[in-house]
């Protein structure tokens, strides 16, 4: 991960929210990349991310951050200053009653007192607050019309525009889930394919479903999704039925057994069959 858009995206994967994560201006930070992990391969999301606020937004966070104005704690001016340390480091410290201000401030920061902690904790909230809304940004960037409105149904879900039964068991599907079949809910609405997009969600949640239709006789489908039955995987599969499901229609669930079906032999298994 190099960017806080990637960082954002996967810990929306995830499930990590994104008021947890706290974005600290690093110390140090590597001038090639935008965040700064000890582990420079690092693949989780994090909850505390430092980065390099230059690395893209120098622009926004030149005056904010000056990477040469670095105060200690002991109310002085640390090395680096005028390009150097030792004596010159030495020669810029403040007086014990002066602040930066009383010295007239340096490459236009002002304001700041050497052993002023609410200086530094408003900083980086500040910093924090300006990444968050960057990475929003960054985040909507290329996003077409289609996305816009894949979010504002799961969002019509979470609020219970679409019922109460939805907005209670919605959050047993995954981010990713949801996603799947707020798009299925928009093609629903243009093309009206209740019966196509019902198996296709399936499929797509259930990635190892088998589906079998007996229109001739009956309208009726029945789903073998080989997988072991859990509540989660329960109220996803009722989730689906109330969005997509028409009232004509009926439906059967099989989970790890199923009947036998001649000429597929994972389905006529002694001991592994069921009756239809």
């Amino acid at each position: 991960m190099n960017y806080i858009w990637d960082h954002a995206i996967k810990a929306l994967q995830q499930g990590v929210d994104q008021d947890d994560i706290f974005y600290r201006y690093g110390q140090p930070f590597s001038p090639y990349m935008e965040l700064s992990f000890i582990d420079i391969n690092e693949t989780k999301p994090q909850i505390e991310v430092e980065i390099n606020p230059y690395y893209r937004y120098y622009s926004i966070f030149k005056e904010l951050f000056e990477p040469n104005f670095i105060v200690s704690e002991q109310g002085s001016i640390g090395e680096g200053i005028n390009g150097g340390g030792g004596d010159n480091a030495n020669d810029n410290r403040l007086g014990d009653n002066e602040s930066i201000s009383d010295v007239g401030g340096i490459n236009g920061y002002r304001g700041i007192a050497g052993d002023n902690h609410g200086d530094k904790t408003t900083v980086e909230v500040i910093h924090d607050i300006a990444i968050h809304h960057l990475k929003d940004i960054d985040v909507l960037m290329g996003m077409c019309r289609r996305e816009y409105y894949i979010r504002f149904i799961i969002k019509d879900m979470h609020n219970g525009h679409f019922g109460i039964f939805i907005q209670e068991n919605v959050s047993a599907l995954t981010n990713e889930e949801q996603k799947i079949v707020a798009n299925n809910i928009l093609s629903l609405f243009e093309t009206g394919e209740c019966i196509h997009l019902l198996k296709a969600t399936i499929r797509r949640i259930f990635t190892n479903a088998y589906v079998f239709s007996n229109a001739e006789e009956k309208d009726e489908i029945v789903f073998f999704l080989r997988t072991d039955e859990t509540e989660n995987k329960r109220a996803k599969i009722e989730v689906i039925k109330y969005l997509f499901l028409p009232f004509k229609c009926n439906i059967l669930i099989y989970w790890q057994h199923i009947f036998g079906l001649i000429g597929v032999p994972e389905m006529m298994k002694m001991g592994e069959t069921m009756n239809y």
